[in-house]
């Protein structure tokens, strides 16, 4: 299986539960802090992000979470 990036933001975040969402395609996917690298720092709400999508045991599931830097 290939897995391919696709682009999204970040439009909700709980830091307290360590979860939230990013909007990508007219879809709102679950994503955990633990998908996002440490080094990229605390997510912010409208941070722009890449990231794998693919569907495991049923469920739609993200890794490989990215920031991009706006120039």
């Amino acid at each position: 299986m290939k897995l391919a990036f696709q682009f999204g933001k970040i439009i909700k975040y709980n830091s307290e539960k360590g979860f939230g969402f990013i909007s990508s395609a007219g879809e709102d996917i679950f994503f955990h802090i633990s998908d996002y690298p440490v080094t990229e720092g605390e997510h912010l709400v409208v941070d722009e992000v890449k990231f794998v999508f693919f569907e495991y045991v049923g469920q739609a599931k993200v890794s490989c979470i990215n920031r991009l830097i706006s120039s």
